[in-house]
């Protein structure tokens, strides 16, 4: 894809698409857990409500049309970025938008340490792709600040498929 992405605010006539692009993005890992012989329940209903409790939302825009959206939210006490939810529209994935949304939020939070998430262990495009394409390490449970264990723990005790495989990511921002 060559056409330009643009990271920014989102206006609020287009908030509407953030739980339409999680539903979108749901498609891959309906996808993967049907070629790795898997039940997949989908994760949760998308809803914009929830979504924006997570924290502040970022868009990645296409020739106008939101594609893909980060919702991040600082904890400053442990100086670090959390991004609570990361997804890209099905029809866009594989062109690295997730990975400039990430970029962006980094941008605007320059003087935070750390960045991190909590995400799936084995699926390809999340722990694996957060370490290899951009410099996610796995936090062991007993390095975890507060916060990110409190996080992790709810993940791990809930209804979401193969919860026992999440894991805690970090990277360094300075």
């Amino acid at each position: 894809m060559t056409k330009e992405v643009i990271i920014r605010n989102p206006k609020e006539s287009e908030l509407y698409r953030l739980p339409e692009i999680e539903n979108s993005a749901a498609q891959a890992f309906e996808k993967w857990a049907q070629a790795n012989d898997k039940e997949f329940l989908g994760l949760y209903d998308a809803d914009l409500d929830r979504l924006l409790e997570m924290g502040t939302p970022l868009v990645a825009v296409i020739e106008g049309k939101v594609v893909g959206f980060v919702i991040y939210k600082l904890h400053a006490e442990e100086s670090t970025v959390f991004i609570a939810e990361l997804d890209v529209d099905y029809d866009y994935q594989g062109n690295k938008i997730g990975a400039q949304l990430v970029e962006g939020v980094i941008a605007l939070n320059k003087n935070y340490k750390k960045m991190a998430l909590t995400t799936y262990s084995h699926i390809p495009w999340n722990a694996p792709y957060y370490e290899s394409r951009l410099g996610f390490k796995t936090v062991e449970t007993d390095k975890l600040p507060d916060f990110l264990k409190e996080i992790l723990d709810k993940e791990k005790n809930s209804d979401m498929p193969e919860p026992e495989k999440r894991v805690a990511m970090a990277r360094n921002l300075q």
